[in-house]
C-alpha cells in the first residue's frame, strides 16, 4: 500500500505535521490519513494526537533513515 509509504515519508524531517498538512502533501483525503495515522502510531512508527497532528517516533525516524539509504520500498 504506497499511500502507507508516502504518508509516512512526510515525517522524515522529524517535525510535527497537521492532518490537513499531510493531506494536502499525498493528495488523499483528510479521513483517509487519519487512519493511516492511527496505524502508523498502534505501531509506534509516529506519535499522533488528533488536534496536533503527528511527528516520527525515534523508532520511526531510524526506519525512515534507513529506508533513504536503501533502494527498496519501506512496507508493500
Amino acid at each position: 500500500m504506497p499511500q502507507i509509504d508516502d504518508i509516512f515519508r512526510v515525517f522524515g524531517d522529524g517535525k510535527w505535521h497537521e492532518v490537513e498538512e499531510i493531506a494536502k502533501e499525498v493528495a488523499l483525503p483528510e479521513s483517509k490519513v487519519k487512519r493511516v495515522l492511527d496505524f502508523l502510531a498502534e505501531f509506534k512508527f509516529i506519535e499522533f494526537e488528533r488536534e496536533r497532528g503527528g511527528k516520527a517516533t525515534p523508532y520511526g525516524r531510524r526506519i525512515l533513515l534507513r529506508e533513504k539509504s536503501s533502494k527498496f520500498p519501506m512496507f508493500f
